[in-house]
């Protein structure tokens, strides 16, 4: 009886989600058609990247030696018996540290360019709110493409009698773990992990594919390398959708603000969802 109250509520959660959805991109149609936004200047806007190819190259070359450092030390950890290998505690630690090193890496390339964060990302304190309130309606806005991806690949993944395996994150949250440890992974989630994504992969590598092959090209091809990282082929065609709803709302917007609201709340409904499942 406990189960078929949950599965009502998350029924309930996710067609609220999707109506009102709806809604949003029904009323942002008709914005758009009354007022028509100057997509050649915020598409030019966009094709100034904040750092070039070599840059960018640079940081992507920190990033993976921090990742193989990381993942070096973790397996030497394990080997000594410090650490059991695929638990919540390494998985947390090794994404966490990852992660956090990425950060600082961007950190330390924005700052070696001379470039301020309002002028290379958009952000700017005053506009806070106003930023975050777009985000939530932005985000409402790409969850009926986004749910009607995750539905038609897993119909196609079952007709093809494929079988559908979890997420790294599902498999972690679903072992048993002490109340801090969830809420670290939560936190983790939440707070660093669509900041630092955000930066790298509209903050940068979306601006230098706008530049180099156009907006259309630049949005694809940047959307399909966020959905590649995550290595998981069920998630890929929703994670490629939601990619180019990042792109969107940050061309539209200008600020990475934006994209970086509408993927913590993504995966505050995913979490919350997957909970109330579990």
């Amino acid at each position: 009886m406990e189960l078929q109250a949950k599965g009502w509520l998350v029924a309930g959660m996710a067609g609220t989600l999707f109506l009102s959805g709806l809604g949003v991109d029904v009323l942002l149609g008709l914005h758009l058609l009354v007022r028509p936004p100057a997509w050649r200047q915020l598409a030019a806007r966009l094709r100034q990247a904040p750092l070039s190819w070599v840059q960018a190259g640079l940081l992507a070359l920190a990033v993976l030696s921090m990742a193989l450092l990381v993942q070096t030390l973790y397996a030497w950890a394990v080997q000594a018996g410090w650490l059991a290998a695929d638990t919540p505690p390494s998985i947390l630690l090794t994404s966490g540290l990852v992660h956090l090193g990425a950060l600082l890496a961007t950190v330390a390339c924005v700052r070696a360019a001379g470039l301020r964060w309002n002028r290379a990302f958009g952000l700017d304190r005053r506009g806070t709110l106003r930023r975050g309130v777009q985000g939530l309606l932005a985000y409402l806005g790409i969850v009926p493409p986004f749910f009607a991806t995750t539905v038609l690949t897993l119909i196609v993944l079952w007709a093809m009698d494929m079988e559908i395996e979890q997420q790294t994150v599902v498999k972690t949250l679903l072992q048993p773990m002490p109340a801090w440890m969830r809420i670290s992974f939560y936190a983790f989630a939440i707070g660093l992990a669509p900041i630092v994504e955000e930066l790298l992969f509209r903050g940068i590598l979306l601006r230098l594919c706008v530049s180099t092959f156009g907006v259309a090209a630049g949005v694809a091809v940047s959307a399909a390398a966020f959905a590649a990282l995550h290595a998981h082929l069920p998630s890929v065609a929703p994670l490629f959708v939601i990619a180019c709803g990042f792109s969107f709302a940050y061309m539209y917007s200008g600020s990475i603000a934006v994209p970086i609201v509408m993927h913590a709340v993504h995966n505050a409904v995913q979490l919350t969802l997957f909970t109330l499942v579990t």
